[in-house]
C-alpha cells in the first residue's frame, strides 16, 4: 500500500468532535465555524450544552439544523467531565477529538 492508499483510508475514518458548551455564546460561533470548516468532512460533531442560560444553546440548535453532522445534547449543569461523557456515550466515531467551547482549530487539525 502506498502513502495515498493510507490517506484515502484515513478520509473514511468517522472522528468525533465532542465540545462541552456552558455560557460561551462569546466565543462559541466561531468555535462551531471553526469545527465545521475542518477538511476532513466525516465528522461527527457533538456538543453538549451543560445548562447554559446565555443563549449558547440557542446557537448550538441553529447551527444544527444547517449541519446535519451537529448532534445537540441538552442536560443540566453537571460540570465539564460529566458533559465529556455524555458525549463519549453518544459517540458512533473511530477516533474522538475534545474541543473548549471557547477555542477554534486550524482546517486541517
Amino acid at each position: 500500500m502506498d502513502q495515498r492508499d493510507h490517506l484515502k483510508d484515513l478520509d473514511k475514518i468517522l472522528v468525533s468532535v465532542i465540545v462541552p458548551i456552558y455560557n460561551v455564546r462569546t466565543y462559541l460561533c466561531e468555535t462551531i465555524e471553526s469545527v465545521i470548516g475542518q477538511t476532513h468532512k466525516n465528522l461527527e460533531i457533538i456538543f453538549i450544552d451543560d445548562g447554559s442560560d446565555d443563549g449558547s444553546s440557542d446557537i448550538c440548535d441553529e447551527y444544527a439544523t444547517r449541519d446535519s453532522r451537529i448532534t445537540i445534547i441538552h442536560q443540566s449543569n453537571q460540570g465539564l467531565s460529566a458533559a465529556r461523557n455524555a458525549g463519549l456515550d453518544r459517540m458512533k466515531g473511530q477516533a474522538v477529538a475534545f474541543l473548549d467551547a471557547d477555542d477554534a482549530t486550524y482546517p486541517e487539525t
